[in-house]
């Protein structure tokens, strides 16, 4: 073999090793894992609003198909707590996650811990527990299993007229629904979005020692604080835009008490109408059966899509973007090697010209012919891209294993892995059979007289 014929060889396993880090970085942009898109409960629909009134929105809970409005769009960002230190006291983690009531948890689905049975418990689904374990303060502190997790808090700050309430929430399960949420009980799940006590989850430890339960939706509950000798009737307070009275007051035998208390159903109408009749925006709807949902939506001429769908379409389109980089660099190695394939067998044909000629001379076929040198494309692949190709994939599949939980920009599969295969070998056969082609073009007599490559 020539120094040129050397460097050709080389080239194939410079290509191949390449072509490997270049389909490992394509299938990692068309690898398509909903934890790298998805903002909510797969089982989500979106309706836009359109000037719906709170109660026209809340109508659409008695269809079959739907579990529930959820008015709450957007993550949460909630406050882990976690286990105090020597030198290091009320250390605590953001977690930022969307909400999910966990009456529509199934018991089958948690994965680590059980279900939750009261208003201070929260479960995390499983993706959410695994990134809080990433987390570097964690891993300092030792929490490094899943039922390390059910050892630390959630602390929500409620508001107050003077004072903020510290809220504790116990992680009691970790769930295993291929969805990036927290499950909590609804009057939870206001509290954390609003910072607004809801009086149904402490109503059983106070008593009222003045006026009356709010029946409108801009009434409150205020705690009765003997320092405070402002009456009753005069005692307002301004949150989520609206300027709220006081209807009645509370005392308590707890040590500590939240200062200020809203109805459920009056805190979701309030928060609808600062949220979605101020700005407008989409409306998630909680759904059991999503083409359900979808159908009896369009039945009232509203506008209904999946969630999982939309911000699917809207992640290929990004990944496509960022995949353009990738896809002209490979076609250019693909090239390259080509031209390395295609110069090879002609350096391979040009000194058996004669041996070729002799062939056809004899009666044997064109075919039988391209099979010969087929044969021998095949061998040089296996024993220069292949062997580049394989060792390639292989280290890159010990980066990925290594980094995954950390960053990804490679993917290797067993999918990727044999279209990197078959596309070399396909690449070096067709491009290396070209010249063999345009040889047998001519007759015998023209190879030896007339030949002129």
């Amino acid at each position: 073999t020539t120094r040129i014929g050397k460097l050709f060889y080389l080239a194939f396993i410079g290509g191949a090793v390449l072509i490997a880090i270049s389909i490992g970085m394509l299938s990692n942009i068309y690898y398509l894992d909903s934890s790298d898109f998805l903002t909510g409960a797969k089982e989500t629909v979106i309706i836009d609003y359109d000037n719906y009134t709170y109660l026209t929105i809340m109508g659409h809970e008695s269809e079959d198909s739907i579990n529930y409005v959820n008015l709450i769009n957007s993550k949460n960002t909630l406050s882990v707590r976690l286990p105090a230190v020597y030198q290091a006291r009320d250390v605590s983690n953001d977690l930022h996650s969307n909400p999910v009531i966990s009456d529509f948890l199934e018991d089958e689905d948690i994965l680590e811990g059980r279900n939750i049975e009261g208003y201070n418990e929260v479960v995390l689904d499983l993706e959410i527990a695994e990134d809080l374990l990433t987390q570097t303060s964690m891993q300092n502190l030792g929490i490094t299993t899943l039922q390390d997790i059910l050892n630390v808090d959630i602390v929500v700050t409620l508001k107050g007229v003077t004072n903020t309430y510290d809220y504790v929430l116990d992680i009691v399960g970790i769930s295993e629904t291929e969805n990036p949420v927290y499950y909590v009980k609804e009057e939870t799940m206001y509290m954390i979005e609003t910072e607004i006590a809801v009086y149904e989850v402490f109503e059983d430890v106070i008593t009222l020692t003045e006026g009356e339960l709010p029946e409108d939706i801009e009434n409150l509950l205020m705690f009765d604080d003997p320092d405070i000798v402002i009456p009753m009737e005069v005692r307002t307070i301004l949150e989520l835009g609206t300027i709220f009275h006081a209807s009645a007051l509370y005392e308590t035998s707890e040590d500590f008490i939240p200062e200020i208390m809203i109805p459920l159903e009056a805190l979701k109408e309030i928060y609808y109408g600062e949220n979605y009749q101020t700005r407008g925006t989409a409306i998630y709807i909680h759904s059991n059966n999503i083409e359900e949902t979808i159908k009896y939506f369009k039945t009232l001429d509203i506008e209904a899509e999946s969630l999982f769908e939309v911000e699917l379409r809207q992640y290929k389109i990004e990944r496509f973007a960022e995949s353009l980089g990738t896809i002209i660099s490979m076609i250019v190695i693909l090239g390259a090697m080509s031209i390395c394939s295609y110069f090879i067998i002609r350096s391979s044909l040009i000194s058996r010209i004669y041996e070729v000629s002799v062939y056809r001379a004899l009666g044997v076929t064109k075919m039988d012919i391209r099979k010969i040198f087929v044969i021998e494309i095949i061998l040089i692949t296996s024993i220069s891209s292949l062997l580049g190709y394989l060792f390639t994939s292989y280290v890159l599949l010990r980066i990925q294993l290594i980094t995954e939980d950390y960053f990804k920009f490679i993917h290797i599969s067993f999918f990727s892995l044999m279209t990197g295969v078959l596309l070399i070998y396909l690449i070096n056969i067709v491009s290396g059979i070209l010249p063999v082609s345009n040889l047998l073009r001519k007759t015998p007599a023209e190879i030896l007289s007339k030949y002129d490559f």
